[in-house]
């Protein structure tokens, strides 16, 4: 009923712990694909040889996009299930969600998260609620209450496969852009507990705020054509893009945060002036 699709690159000291929390589920899925995106460790080697799981590898190392849907082309199960390789999953993630996965208006889940440290610590408590139902304007806006990461996500794999898969081109992007689009077709299902722990460390590619820009920029006016977006939704996701960036560089000391500042008052000076009283009540309480 449900493939488990691992995206692995060069992250050795924790792909043995996202594989055996999928090995130690309550209910198993169907198959285990670990991606192998172009790896140069030797992280695979620990990986104990198991009958569930299929290791798939690309000769040099892709995009994000492009690998998943070069693993997604040999899932066969109803359900696709995304899991990157730093991350983990509780026990009794597939065992919680298997209800909703009777239901024909379950097309994309994602579920609560907490953030672990490099070492398993835990540094957040999860979210305090997901977009569920017809949130396709709500993602759109890159609020805080969104789409959860990855390593959250069972969709259909019919579903995924109707709005395109994956965009091959894009890395740091790729699942928001999929979320997007698959918003703005199919409702989203929300489940509330948490079931999984998402890793933040020096490694991950959300640190690259340069491609995580880049990329959103481009997808954000992609889906303004395709779905006619209102203008004004446009220029708030664009000024709420651009506030984003310039924190991201105002904590690296990055004179670049500047630029992005002006952009997002310039994309919408309403929602800048709120979001500069918001920062600067809190620096002087």
């Amino acid at each position: 009923m449900i493939t488990v699709l691992i995206l692995y690159f060069n992250d050795k000291d924790y792909i043995s712990e996202a594989v055996n929390s999928v090995l130690s589920q309550s209910i198993l899925p169907e198959q285990i694909i670990v991606i192998d995106n172009g790896s140069t460790d030797s992280g695979l080697d620990f990986i104990e040889p198991n009958p569930l799981i299929q290791i798939l590898k690309l000769e040099r190392n892709c995009p994000l996009g492009l690998a998943r849907n070069t693993g997604l082309e040999k899932v066969k199960t109803e359900f696709v299930a995304f899991l990157d390789s730093d991350d983990i999953w509780e026990r009794h993630k597939l065992e919680s969600i298997l209800p909703l996965l009777a239901s024909e208006k379950t097309h994309y889940i994602h579920s609560n998260f907490i953030r672990i440290d490099r070492t398993g610590v835990a540094t957040s408590k999860g979210l305090k609620a997901g977009l569920e139902g017809d949130c396709s304007t709500y993602h759109y806006k890159l609020d805080e209450t969104t789409i959860g990461p990855p390593s959250t996500i069972v969709a259909r794999t019919s579903s995924i496969r109707k709005v395109g898969s994956f965009k091959c081109g894009y890395s740091i992007s790729a699942d928001w852009d999929l979320s997007q689009r698959i918003s703005r077709n199919f409702p989203i299902t929300y489940y509330p507990g948490v079931l999984v722990k998402y890793r933040v460390h020096q490694n991950n590619m959300s640190k690259n705020v340069d491609l995580y820009y880049k990329e959103m920029n481009k997808s954000l006016f992609q889906n303004f054509r395709m779905f006619n977006i209102k203008k004004r939704e446009y220029r708030y996701s664009k000024s709420k893009l651009n506030w984003i960036m310039a924190g991201e560089k105002w904590h690296r000391r990055d004179i670049r945060f500047a630029k992005h500042l002006i952009f997002s008052i310039a994309l919408d000076s309403h929602l800048a002036r709120q979001r500069i009283s918001t920062w600067l009540g809190s620096k002087f309480k």
